[in-house]
């Protein structure tokens, strides 16, 4: 399923849950694709050669925050059914879906993009967008939950080359 149906899907299901006022876990399943479908971006974005390290990385970590959210979404669902947490679950969910789907949506458009510094502030400020009102919904994973799963060599090579590329800046400045 593509992603746009996929966010189209979990959409019209959040929308049944609210006037019925309770969750249906038959969502899961489409927050687990749409989570998969952040995992492909993720891993696309780590291992672009073609960009630059410092917007590749700008593009990964929106990737990853993208997909932790949908992940910290369907936690909050499951977590919810049956308990009291139902409507107010559901409305946290409706605030966070659309900025993840345009979120989502540049991210895989970039894809086939040359990236330069307009598409780049663009992210950066889509994913504060959606930071922050994955924040007020409580649906913003934690730091250790941020860097969970992260390999610490593939860190640290990035990071060299990220510091390489500020101090080359810097020297040239």
């Amino acid at each position: 399923m593509d992603m746009l149906r996929l966010f189209d899907d979990v959409s019209a299901s959040l929308e049944k849950m609210e006037a019925e006022g309770k969750v249906d876990l038959g969502i899961v399943d489409k927050l687990d694709a749409l989570a998969e479908e952040g995992r492909r971006l993720e891993n696309f974005w780590g291992t672009a050669k073609s960009v630059g390290i410092t917007d590749a990385f700008v593009l990964f970590h929106a990737s990853r925050n993208s997909r932790l959210v949908v992940e910290k979404l369907r936690s909050r669902l499951i977590a919810a059914d049956g308990a009291d947490e139902n409507p107010s679950v559901l409305a946290d969910a409706a605030k966070v879906i659309p900025p993840l789907h345009t979120l989502f949506l540049t991210l895989t458009f970039l894809k086939e993009k040359p990236i330069t510094p307009n598409p780049i502030s663009l992210v950066s400020g889509r994913l504060r967008t959606m930071r922050a009102i994955a924040a007020g919904a409580s649906m913003l994973p934690s730091i250790g939950e941020e860097i969970q799963g992260l390999e610490r060599q593939y860190v640290k090579e990035r990071f060299k080359i990220f510091t390489r590329g500020v101090r080359e800046t810097l020297v040239e400045a």
